[in-house]
């Protein structure tokens, strides 16, 4: 729910000209600091607005928990990188509306292919199947 509403505030960021500062919640900003490795040692707010954070590294990863989606980005063509990232990303096959949506921003332009991806990984679907994952 965090990462909504930032969203929200911010913009998705997944157009040409979307793009935006973002912030964190206190959450946010914890779970973020645990996907890699810290533990939160000390939070205070400065200004009423600003976090001053200090954090101990706790665990390393040889990968990174995040999948790297990059190699998808190389798909030769857009149809083939699309259909690639519905099943490597949401684990399924395309809608036709998501489908047809992405398709037509990639071709007309106002799309890169980092968007795309960006896009499906920031969404509630996607994150759905994390969170499956792990239980």
């Amino acid at each position: 729910m965090q990462e909504e509403l930032i969203q929200c505030l911010f913009g998705t960021q997944a157009y040409t000209g979307d793009f935006h500062f973002t912030s964190f919640t206190r959450p946010l900003l914890e779970h973020y600091l645990d996907m890699a490795g810290f533990e939160l040692a000390q939070l205070e707010v400065l200004h009423g607005w600003l976090f001053e954070v200090e954090a101990r590294k706790v665990r390393h990863y040889e990968r990174s928990p995040i999948p790297d989606f990059t190699a998808i980005a190389k798909v030769e063509d857009d149809e083939a990188f699309l259909r690639e990232c519905y099943r490597e990303i949401l684990g399924r096959e395309p809608d036709a509306g998501g489908y047809e949506f992405f398709l037509s921003g990639l071709r007309k332009g106002g799309m890169t292919r980092d968007v795309v991806i960006n896009a499906m990984t920031g969404g509630e679907e996607y994150r759905a199947r994390l969170r499956a994952r792990s239980t």
